[in-house]
């Protein structure tokens, strides 16, 4: 049984994009099927679609590497002009959005790591695409982690051309393994968990609430 395909409506009529369980799309294609059920969902804009597109099981990432190996795929074999449609067409999604995922695989690695946990998010990556620098997405990719900012807080930051603000040393993306400590080392205690590689130490951030402070004791049997 299909688990049913969410999608939202394009511009051009009866076109839409795909924003969840794609496999059911791909393994009805496989298998021969016209009709599969699909869920229209109605009045989303760019940044809903991101956050649906961040959920899939799949990722933005592994996402856009499939576009590409079927796009690789389709120029070896001569299509030269239009392979990208062609990729839009037979993954039910929009053009521009083959086209925005391609752009992701061009960001530095360790930014695509982040992006893959979970750190960065879609709309994050598209944000840092449309920067040219791979040193100053690797700048901004790490201020964004280390600060929580939005979206639009990161887009407003990549439209500033180089300041003394933008220069200044930021750290090094930090690796996905010490992510995912932190990540694990949050769920674990229920709270805020940040891991200072350079002076070796973590810090444990209850945010003055005493409830909190408890649980975390409780977790470590540090109650009495």
């Amino acid at each position: 049984m299909f688990q049913p395909i969410l999608a939202r409506a394009l511009e051009e009529p009866r076109r839409y994009e795909i924003l969840a369980n794609l496999v059911s799309w791909l393994a009805a294609q496989r298998a021969g099927l016209h009709d599969v059920p699909v869920t229209v969902l109605e009045g989303l804009d760019d940044a809903a679609a991101d956050r649906f597109l961040d959920s899939r099981d799949d990722g933005p990432v592994a996402t856009a590497r499939r576009f590409k190996a079927e796009k690789d795929q389709l120029e070896a074999s001569g299509v030269m002009r239009g392979a990208t449609g062609v990729v839009a067409r037979r993954f039910g999604v929009s053009r521009s959005s083959v086209a925005h995922a391609l752009r992701l695989l061009t960001l530095p690695e360790t930014v695509l790591e982040a992006i893959e946990i979970g750190a960065l998010h879609a709309g994050h990556a598209k944000a840092l695409a449309g920067v040219d620098d791979p040193d100053r997405q690797s700048r901004l990719a790490a201020s964004t982690i280390e600060r929580g900012w939005s979206v639009r807080r990161l887009e407003k930051e990549c439209r500033t051309r180089a300041t003394v603000h933008d220069t200044r040393v930021n750290p090094p993306v930090r690796s996905p393994d010490m992510l995912r400590l932190e990540r694990r080392m949050s769920a674990a205690l229920g709270c805020e968990v940040r891991v200072d590689e350079g002076r070796g130490r973590f810090e444990i951030n209850y945010h003055g609430n005493l409830d909190v402070l408890d649980g975390i004791l409780e977790r470590l049997g540090c109650r009495e």
